[in-house]
């Protein structure tokens, strides 16, 4: 698997790269995620590990959390902190070097996929917690209903990648996870998954194109729609995890 020397060799437009994305909407989504965080003891202060454009501090700030991120794209950090104003770290969580319990939610919101050893950084996320914080991430579920029937579509076209990584362009996935290996991760790794599902996805709007990219469009909506229906089809894994009460490693 080939690693980036440097993170900003992959990530250094974020008009290009969140192209699509609504900034609105994903504040609006990640209060819904951050007023359910607090039935499972979320509060005050919070970490959002890959922040992006900066949407779930904004979020977090707003409902009275005392938050930051950290952005190891340096343009994307200089994005979000002049759209919100927020303090955002632009160096990775193991250069930090933050004290341990130092935060009581931790945030990663599409992240993991995009990182070469996520058990490293699960395991530091376990030490900067403190007892009984906790950790809510999303990531892209493999066994979607999507990833599943785009990869098929691919061997149609007689294509030679994959659905399912993109570890040499946009958007980089270069880990791929299931409900049960991301259990895992998380398990091995200091936590207890207190509620684990799946996420709606949606179509990425074409707007050029011919017959056959608006057909394709179509058809990738009804896609989403359809793994609505079917339990575990939909496209994303959220996972809530708890610091467990034991040790790391016992």
């Amino acid at each position: 698997m080939p690693e980036m020397v440097e993170t900003n060799e992959g990530y250094r437009d974020p008009e290009e790269y969140f192209k699509g994305h609504n900034s609105v909407l994903k504040i609006e989504k990640s209060i819904k995620v951050l007023e359910r965080l607090r039935r499972f003891g979320a509060s005050r202060r919070l970490l959002d590990i890959g922040c992006g454009l900066g949407e779930m501090v904004r979020a977090a700030i707003n409902l009275g959390f005392s938050a930051i991120g950290i952005e190891t794209s340096a343009e994307f950090a200089a994005a979000a902190q002049r759209a919100y104003g927020i303090t955002v770290l632009n160096r990775a969580l193991d250069k930090v070097l933050f004290d341990a319990c130092s935060f009581d939610v931790v945030t990663l919101r599409a992240v993991l996929e995009h990182v070469y050893r996520p058990a490293v950084l699960v395991a530091e996320i376990n030490r900067i917690l403190a007892p009984g914080g906790v950790l809510w991430l999303e990531v892209p579920n493999e066994a979607s209903l999507y990833s599943v029937i785009a990869e098929q579509y691919l061997k149609f076209q007689h294509k030679t990648w994959t659905a399912h990584l993109s570890p040499t362009f946009a958007p980089f996935h270069v880990q791929g996870f299931t409900s049960q290996s991301l259990t895992r991760l998380l398990s091995e790794n200091g936590f207890d998954v207190v509620d684990l599902r799946t996420a709606v996805g949606s179509a990425w709007p074409r707007h050029s194109g011919g017959v056959a990219i608006r057909v394709e469009y179509h058809a990738e909506r009804a896609v989403h729609l359809i793994a609505r229906l079917i339990p575990g089809a939909s496209l994303n894994l959220e996972a809530i995890a708890v610091k467990a009460a034991r040790r790391l490693g016992e």
